[in-house]
């Protein structure tokens, strides 16, 4: 943990330089502040108290951020065979340094990070690809409402829409084999968990396999919501092997599609980030 260097800050009177926004966070399917109340829990005081160390924790110390993502394709025939991966750990910066954060506003390096097929590749996979980005968002942290904003008697905590979101994916020819991975967190989110199979329109042999997790996830020290989807689909499910997993920090989906000797396959991964603090 890199050291900062001590300051005092007057600020608005509210912790931060500026004053919050405000959301109802009644709409949403899920919730949590950065106290730790969930939907349909009523916050004690002592859960809006560290709502607000951690709200102010994100925003004055936060240090960096580290996550990753993976993503695969292949095919192996008589006379097409390729091989090709995308993936990458990327550290992100939050700058400034805390002292600075009074009259600065506050930036990640890099705001977002993404790896995709080149136009080369795709002229060799005849249009087959795999990829994937992610997006580390600066912490906007807003007020936190079960109800009517102007109604302070519904005010919960303090909450951040997005820390962090993250989609992987691979796509064979014709539709044979597509799947992708998804994962998003931060303080209120829809989405519910579900697992099973659907096929549009019915008859159809267009079949996609999915798997999703709604959870609660901590990320350095704090909770948060997550909300986190594999799925695999096809239109020959009967040459389809596939596997699609998803937790509150992870998710992850995989496919081979054989026909005869040729046999096609791809794979993609996310996950949570984890998160430094400055400390003094």
């Amino acid at each position: 943990m890199p050291i900062a260097t001590s300051f005092t800050a007057l600020g608005r009177g509210n912790g931060f330089p500026s004053c919050l926004g405000k959301v109802d966070v009644s709409v949403y399917d899920h919730w949590v502040t950065l106290g730790g109340t969930e939907k349909g829990n009523t916050a004690t005081g002592s859960e809006k108290s560290l709502s607000l160390v951690n709200a102010m924790k994100l925003y004055w110390n936060l240090y960096s951020a580290t996550a990753s993502f993976t993503s695969s394709l292949s095919k192996s025939s008589d006379d097409v065979n390729y091989s090709f991966t995308k993936d990458l750990s990327s550290s992100y910066i939050i700058s400034p340094e805390p002292i600075e954060r009074t009259c600065s506003s506050v930036s990640i390096d890099p705001p977002s990070v993404s790896k995709q097929f080149t136009e080369a590749e795709l002229n060799q996979t005849d249009g087959a690809a795999c990829g994937g980005n992610a997006v580390f968002s600066v912490p906007a942290i807003k007020r936190m409402y079960d109800g009517d904003i102007n109604d302070e008697s519904k005010f919960v905590g303090y909450g951040i829409e997005s820390l962090y979101s993250a989609l992987t994916s691979f796509a064979h020819n014709e539709g044979i084999l597509n799947g992708s991975a998804t994962i998003q967190i931060g303080s209120y989110l829809d989405g519910e968990s579900d697992s099973g199979s659907t096929e549009s329109p019915v008859g159809s042999g267009n079949i996609n396999y999915f798997d999703k997790t709604a959870s609660s996830v901590s990320i350095g020290g704090i909770q948060f919501k997550s909300f986190a989807s594999a799925s695999v689909s096809t239109n020959a499910s009967s040459n389809l092997s596939k596997t699609v997993t998803s937790s509150a920090s992870s998710a992850s989906a995989s496919g081979s599609w054989t026909a005869g000797s040729s046999t096609s396959s791809g794979s993609g991964g996310v996950s949570a980030p984890s998160i430094d603090f400055y400390t003094y």
